[in-house]
């Protein structure tokens, strides 16, 4: 007889759950797993599918959902044979559907392998705080919040994106009060509707989009004002088509972008749109970032990046129309410039900027709501296991502050450069490396691959 072998995976929300789906489904019954989740009556939804905001469309079709690279369709086919979910809409595989449906569907495939697995798989409602060394040879010890101690062979971190960092010095979010949020999953967006007070939100991306949809959805009528550096908006999703192009394995940042426009260029002369050819690229974006020169990605991240990211991640054409909609009624509108300071006032706050041409500029509003984005330098995060870790060597925070170093499994390099024996991070942590990373069909194809790996005994 011989004592089984523990994976933990740090964190329950979509990449953690997906990856524990995946390592029960490989069948080893000599391997326990232990799932560690912070939130409480959110695992399997995180963040990102939690179903907090009343409008919150996926931006990854429906169609393109699924759990498995072999069957991608899965999730869709899933919405098909359950009641509640197709009947009151226009669906099909094309569709943006709500995030909400998402957890439900990883919440059912959990449901369903940890009754076919029996006693393999528990969930703990903790939170990990430190791993060190244990005493056996590939051995961990995870220390808990509540005091617990776990030992394991194998270690998945699966901490999902980091809250925004603030864009206010803590003296101004102290005068500020309520009338900041600096987490904009967790806002009230029914009371904030409730208010019918202007609307101030930092930032125009998806995030953005979500909250002022929601803000609609719950019948605010005020303005909602977005503001940010460029004020560029998401582009717009088209009907997907298949186009097979060709793209080098490796290549200068700037032969990349030629090529890119050269192919956009071609595929519309075929009738196809340049939304085809982002997606084409997408599945060669990592090699093409490993490949880049630290003073290229440097580039990339100061000149190009916002550009990118508005053509990557894309809005649904109902969350386009929405915005339009509520623009020509006057209320809502984007800005762009230089933010300056915010003055606090016993009824309202003046957020002043300075504007095209250095014209200085303000806006008036009742709220302001923190939409930047993730913050990725976890040295000024709130994850004390990643600040722990770091401290300790056992992970690296990348120089460009995108995530932490991370292998070509995605096992943790440590600050000697020597991987951390079978602990893998998966998602938004293997930026560094890989870039295209944060996405459903990405870490899916991870999560099979780190799954694959642990059954087979781990590197």
């Amino acid at each position: 007889m011989y004592d089984k072998k523990t994976a933990v995976i740090v964190g329950g929300g979509a990449a953690g759950i997906i990856t524990a789906i995946h390592l029960l489904r490989q069948g080893n019954d000599d391997i326990n797993l232990v799932i560690v989740d912070k939130s409480k009556g959110n695992l399997c939804r995180g963040i990102a599918f939690a179903g907090n905001l009343p409008f919150a469309p996926l931006n990854v079709a429906a169609g393109k959902m699924g759990l498995s690279s072999i069957k991608p369709d899965d999730f869709y086919c899933w919405l098909q044979s359950k009641p509640g979910y197709l009947e009151n809409g226009n669906y099909n595989a094309g569709s943006y559907v709500p995030r909400k449906w998402f957890g439900d569907y990883l919440e059912d495939a959990l449901q369903r392998e940890q009754a076919r697995c029996g006693n393999r798989c528990r969930v703990l409602n903790d939170e990990v705080d430190d791993i060190d060394l244990g005493p056996g040879v590939n051995q961990y010890s995870l220390k808990l919040k509540s005091g617990t101690q776990l030992a394991a062979q194998y270690i998945v971190i699966a901490t999902g994106n980091e809250l925004p960092m603030h864009i206010f010095d803590n003296t101004t979010i102290e005068k500020l009060g309520g009338r900041y949020i600096g987490n904009p999953w967790h806002c009230n967006i029914s009371s904030l509707a409730e208010q019918q007070g202007d609307v101030l939100i930092i930032g125009t991306g998806l995030s953005m989009v979500d909250i002022a949809g929601s803000l609609n959805y719950c019948g605010h009528r005020a303005k909602i004002t977005a503001f940010s550096r460029r004020g560029l908006l998401p582009q717009i999703h088209t009907q997907p088509n298949e186009i097979t192009l060709s793209w080098p394995s490796q290549a200068s940042l700037h032969e990349v972008f030629n090529l890119l426009r050269g192919n956009i260029a071609q595929a519309q002369l075929n009738s196809y749109a340049w939304q085809d050819v982002i997606d084409s690229l997408r599945a060669h974006t990592p090699g093409l970032w490993q490949g880049f020169s630290v003073q290229e990605k440097q580039t990339f991240l100061r000149y190009l990046r916002v550009y990118w990211d508005i053509h990557r991640h894309r809005m649904p054409a109902e969350s386009a129309k929405m915005l339009q909609e509520l623009e020509a009624a006057g209320k809502f509108v984007v800005v762009s410039g230089r933010a300056k300071g915010v003055e606090v006032m016993d009824d309202r706050i003046v957020f002043n900027y300075t504007g095209r041409g250095g014209k200085p500029a303000s806006v008036t509003a009742g709220v302001i709501i923190n939409c930047v984005g993730p913050n990725s330098d976890y040295s000024k995060s709130g994850n004390l296991l990643m600040v722990n870790l770091m401290a300790k060597g056992m992970a690296v925070q990348d120089e460009l502050k995108l995530g932490i170093k991370t292998g070509r499994h995605g096992e943790l390099l440590q600050g000697n450069n020597e991987p951390l024996t079978n602990v893998y991070a998966i998602g938004g942590l293997r930026k560094p490396a890989e870039w295209e990373t944060v996405a459903i069909p990405e870490i899916r194809a991870q999560a099979e691959a780190i799954s694959a790996l642990i059954s087979s005994g781990g590197l």
